[in-house]
């Protein structure tokens, strides 16, 4: 047998397999009364262990594509599981500059702040993909840009604002003092 036809056939599409493991099935499976109204009792008899080997090749190369599926979206819900658990990491080990940076997000209930483009925590948010910066066109007059908390930063901020408070608590702390 030439390999290079094997290949061929493993390259069918899953159309062409489905058409195949049914004719093979129906002629494997099939009633016998059937395969005799439609002349294919004579394939099965000549040609069974053939006709058995495509119905095989060809389950097991459909086979392969739902297997292939659930590999890859197990794959993409661990990765995305992995992301949003370093992610949370990430926001239980925020500094206090960037506290103060996201709560201004939260008292002002926006979604939107202005900051200068080269504070460094501001950049370190934005490359924890925790902010981004909305534009590349600054307030007149200034060196404030505009940055967008992350719709999964802002979620997890109100649904955990106690992250923030902390800060807030030694402020006041430190005030009374």
């Amino acid at each position: 047998m030439d390999i290079s036809k094997y290949i061929d056939w493993v390259k069918l599409s899953p159309k062409h397999l489905t058409s195949i493991l049914i004719a093979t099935s129906l002629i494997l499976f099939g009633p016998l009364d059937l395969l005799k109204k439609i002349g294919l009792d004579k394939i099965l008899d000549d040609f069974k262990l053939w006709v058995g080997l495509i119905w095989i090749d060809s389950l097991s190369l459909l086979m392969v594509y739902p297997i292939e599926y659930l590999i890859k979206l197990g794959r993409k819900k661990f990765m995305l599981f992995v992301l949003i658990e370093s992610r949370k990491k990430r926001m239980n080990s925020l500094t206090p500059k960037e506290k103060d940076i996201l709560r201004s997000y939260l008292e002002n209930d926006s979604r939107t702040q202005a900051f200068p483009i080269q504070d460094g925590a501001v950049i370190e948010l934005c490359n924890e993909s925790i902010l981004s910066r909305v534009s590349d066109i600054g307030y007149t007059g200034s060196y404030l840009f505009p940055f967008n908390i992350e719709p999964w930063a802002w979620n997890y901020l109100k649904n955990n604002s106690d992250l923030l408070d902390e800060l807030s608590s030694v402020k006041s702390e430190n005030k009374n003092q």
